[in-house]
């Protein structure tokens, strides 16, 4: 596998990471920031405010805070599954469905514009990525040669730092973490569980519902634009091993 062909393999992963990462600006006047995420109407001001915090879950606590002890709880679970799409200007729709434990991930990534799709699994430090033909570029298993094949993507590669932090739920947690939100308000039940939105108005803007009974896992992430939407569920779920592909079907 040639590095040409790798990176137009790992550019579809990054677009995801850095699409959530990197960030957005924030709404018009304010300073540039990382990107946040949904609205709904804001709170109420005043007396009002201070009496839904007083009366709703994590009261007295300001978006601000109730946003860092999410992203505490997040950072110390063992499992999550997350699923969701980021809409890239060129690429489209890229999906995301991966189940991340302690020592491992796997998962795929799927392009709908070019119905391009790629198997991603991590084990221990080392990640392996299976693209298909239309997902890895036309000049990916030419003849079918290296089709079905995984390629082994280590920490030496610069590729791996694109990639892997979909692969942990610390790179999610920090994610959660970087997203500015300045107000809360009623999330409603997402998942089956009651939640807090906590949020960031504006056409900018978007919301984090956390949840409000038990752990205060986030469960949705959503841009007030619809560019991003991510679920996080099955928090501290049994997750079946993760095992590397078979050794003769990986290169690199």
């Amino acid at each position: 596998m040639s590095p040409a062909r790798l990176r137009s393999s790992a550019v579809v992963v990054s677009v995801v990471a850095v699409s959530l990462i990197a960030g957005q600006p924030a709404a018009a006047g304010a300073a540039s920031s990382p990107r946040s995420i949904p609205h709904a109407a804001a709170l109420p001001a005043g007396r009002a405010t201070a009496a839904l915090a007083t009366r709703s879950p994590f009261p007295g606590k300001s978006a601000t805070q109730i946003k860092r002890i999410s992203t505490t709880a997040a950072a110390k679970a063992r499992t999550v599954h997350v699923k969701g799409s980021v809409r890239d200007p060129e690429l489209g729709p890229i999906t995301v469905d991966i189940v991340i434990a302690a020592n491992g991930a796997r998962g795929t990534l799927t392009l709908t514009k070019s119905a391009a799709s790629a198997r991603l699994i991590r084990v221990g430090n080392t990640l392996f990525l299976q693209p298909d033909a239309r997902f890895g570029g036309r000049d990916w298993a030419p003849d079918g040669e290296l089709a079905g094949k995984w390629i082994r993507i280590t920490r030496d590669d610069a590729e791996y730092w694109e990639m892997a932090s979909l692969t942990v739920i610390s790179g999610w947690a920090r994610l959660i973490g970087d997203l500015r939100v300045t107000q809360r308000a009623d999330g409603g039940v997402r998942g089956g569980t009651p939640t807090v939105r906590i949020h960031l108005p504006g056409s900018r803007g978007g919301s984090i519902y956390v949840a409000s009974t038990g752990p205060a896992f986030p469960r949705l992430i959503v841009t007030h634009d619809k560019t991003v939407r991510f679920a996080l569920y099955d928090w501290n779920a049994a997750v079946a091993p993760i095992s590397r592909p078979a050794a003769d079907l990986i290169i690199g």
